[in-house]
């Protein structure tokens, strides 16, 4: 009998380690990114759910290191197929394949196993000593309570400022506690990190082009109808601030890998995919991207190589602007588009300035998320549960949140900049860059209170944390990718 446990034990053991070795391994993003993108074609949206939700479970189950969390975190946030969408798509009506009762016991199933299975994991580590209350959690927290008590004492106090403020708070304070009790940093931790993004872009840029190639009335006349380019999970300006966030990952990997030059190439690929999502939010914070990184990879190369980079950067931008200067006309109809309600920004600077009057009327804690805003300024199509957003970060959280919300923000902000500045390091860089074109973009839009995104964003600055004392380039390391010397 004793001889049948130990076996057993062995055994299980086996296949632990043969599962933490696959999803620390670069098959497993691989697989990952086919799997998202087919099933998005294929309409199989509850095979993808069941897929992130079972790896998932299995990662917090066998990983010593829960960073491959962090690579389904991305998809998830772009599962929703053009077939099953809640929003309508170029004149179709919205689908109420999310609806059904089938499909919401399956969702409601696979979350409540992953969430089980998570708080399990984050109270072991916490018994382990894992899990600490530092500064950054507290700041994370106190924000979180700011989130909660949106609009007390506001007029015409709404309930679900209630329910969708705890429950945004939540995500933050939840997504740190398992980043921070399950992510170990590593020697090769980062360039997973790069990899994870590179591999979430490039599914974008699929999508992207096909967009291009098989939409109706997508291109009429030589012009962009920016208004059709949406896809099953959001819209121009969601796909433009997601390519734009991983711009730094691929000059992080052009700089990391021995033989990385080409990623060089694909963050200009990046750029272009930008400017082709026709959202001006994505244009201007993927430029920012880019020259930041362009001047990064530059610093943080030598001799030759430095040379090599400076030689293809300069007749790239040679022959960018003569490219638009030998077709101006051509290009100023395509981005037709773009110069639309340039002025007001497509209406923001009226939902801003309603904004500003919802705080004036209660600064304290702000009006609330769902106080009266403009209708116009909810871009969620047919996510009713998302209230009505302003468009940019500091007038969200005055505005709903009142100077009890801002301080909070505040606290947090200046704790991630002098979280960076305790140790400056490439791989550090690299989350610092994600994180800032991130915030960046959030002036022009709310995605840090999307609830998907929030989880991407708290895990980046986990990691942030987490690599404060150590020297990324000698930390301990297991399976390490070919990395220059």
């Amino acid at each position: 009998m004793n001889t049948d446990k130990t076996l057993l034990k062995r055994q299980l053991a086996a296949a632990v380690a043969a599962l933490d070795a696959y999803f620390n391994s670069i098959f497993f993003p691989l697989l990952t990114a086919a799997v998202i993108l087919c099933c998005y074609y294929m309409g199989w949206d509850m095979f993808s759910i069941w897929y992130i939700g079972i790896s998932g479970t299995l990662i917090l189950l066998t990983c010593r290191n829960v960073l491959p969390l962090l690579s389904l975190l991305l998809f998830l946030n772009i599962f929703i197929s053009r077939i099953n969408t809640p929003a309508p798509m170029n004149g179709h009506e919205p689908s109420d394949y999310y609806m059904q009762p089938w499909v919401l016991v399956n969702i409601i199933v696979a979350i409540s196993i992953f969430v089980v299975t998570a708080v399990l994991r984050t109270v072991y580590a916490a018994r382990r000593g894992a899990v600490k209350p530092d500064g950054m959690f507290v700041g994370i927290a106190v924000f979180a309570v700011a989130l909660t008590v949106n609009g007390l004492f506001a007029a015409d106090y709404d309930a679900m400022n209630l329910l969708f403020g705890f429950l945004l708070g939540l995500t933050f304070v939840v997504a740190y506690l398992i980043a921070a009790g399950g992510i170990k940093i590593e020697r090769d931790s980062f360039v997973k990190v790069a990899l994870y993004f590179v591999l979430f872009s490039a599914v974008l840029v699929v999508e992207l082009v096909v967009a291009y190639l098989t939409y109706d009335n997508l291109i009429v006349d030589g012009e962009v109808i920016r208004n059709n380019l949406r896809f099953g999970w959001g819209t121009y300006n969601n796909m433009g601030m997601f390519l734009n966030i991983c711009i730094p990952a691929a000059y992080y990997l052009a700089i990391k890998l021995k033989y990385g030059a080409p990623f060089s190439l694909y963050g200009i690929v990046l750029l272009a995919a930008s400017f082709l999502t026709m959202s001006r939010q994505a244009m201007l914070g993927g430029t920012i991207a880019t020259v930041a990184c362009m001047i990064w990879q530059l610093f943080a190369t030598r001799g030759g190589e430095r040379a090599t980079f400076a030689i293809i950067y300069s007749c790239l931008f040679c022959a960018i602007f003569i490219g638009l200067g030998t077709m101006n006309e051509q290009l100023s109809k395509f981005f037709a588009s773009f110069y639309s309600e340039l002025d007001s920004g497509s209406g923001r600077t009226e939902i801003w300035d309603d904004g500003i009057k919802n705080f004036l009327a209660f600064p304290l804690f702000g009006s609330g998320f769902f106080a009266e805003t403009l209708e116009s300024a909810n871009l969620q199509d047919g996510i009713n549960f998302l209230p009505p957003m302003y468009h940019d970060t500091i007038v969200q959280i005055l505005a709903s949140c009142g100077l009890f919300g801002i301080a909070a923000y505040a606290v947090h902000r200046i704790q991630t900049i002098i979280s960076y500045f305790k140790n400056i390091t490439r791989e550090r860089t690299l989350i610092a860059l994600m994180l800032a074109t991130f915030l960046i973009v959030c002036l022009l839009d709310n995605y840090i209170f999307y609830i998907m995104p929030t989880f991407t964003y708290v895990f980046l600055v986990v990691l942030l944390k987490k690599s404060e004392g150590k020297d990324t380039e000698s930390a301990p390391k297991r399976r390490d990718f070919i990395v220059k010397n």
